[in-house]
């Protein structure tokens, strides 16, 4: 598992993201004028949200697959 850094406008549904070192998974993302709405729930459930700039950026986990060779 790696981490990349992602603009608001690259995040997608189900993403999990690192915020003020905590994960979060990425329910949905919705445009507030110039803002981007990020809906986001942790591992216990409770829910949140931050407004982000389109090019501000947040950590995203990826996970390494590994391929046959």
């Amino acid at each position: 598992m790696t981490t990349e850094r992602y603009e608001a406008f690259a995040l997608e549904d189900g993403d999990t993201i690192i915020y003020r070192g905590e994960t979060y998974a990425v329910t949905s993302v919705e445009i507030e004028g110039d803002m981007y709405r990020v809906n986001l729930v942790d591992d216990e459930g409770y829910r949140r949200h931050i407004l982000l700039g389109e090019f501000d950026k947040v950590s995203v986990l990826v996970l390494d697959t590994l391929s046959e060779v």
